[in-house]
């Protein structure tokens, strides 16, 4: 695992984008928030990070178009789905276009780093 863990959240709601930082203070890892598939794309432009967490279901860019992008693009940077209950199907079509992991809302703090710590080893 990277000495510095650079993550970007990218969701529509910033109450997300305050517990996500919230969840991921303790482990001191360096989390940048961007509210929308677009500006996420920008930033991976211009910014080296180590994994991605984005929510699903966003306006303009969902979390599935983002990752067919991101992908497209020949990024093989780890991506997290974050999907509301409901939507198993969305959900699948995540995996099926390249997403790493999809997690559930509600999630709990261990449980989204422990993911991400899987997902910087390579483990899934």
């Amino acid at each position: 695992m990277p000495q510095f863990v650079t993550i970007l959240a990218v969701d529509d709601d910033p109450n997300m984008h305050r517990l996500i930082k919230l969840y991921l203070k303790q482990e001191n890892f360096l989390v940048t928030t961007v509210s929308s598939g677009r500006m996420a794309l920008h930033k991976l432009d211009t910014t080296a990070f180590d994994i991605i967490i984005s929510d699903i279901q966003m306006p303009q860019m969902d979390g599935i178009a983002l990752v067919k992008e991101i992908r497209n693009r020949k990024k093989s940077i780890p991506v997290i789905i974050i999907s509301a209950f409901g939507t198993n199907m969305q959900a699948k079509k995540a995996l099926e276009v390249g997403a790493n992991v999809v997690v559930e809302k509600p999630f709990e703090q261990e449980q989204l780093i422990r993911i991400i710590k899987q997902q910087l080893n390579g483990n899934e």
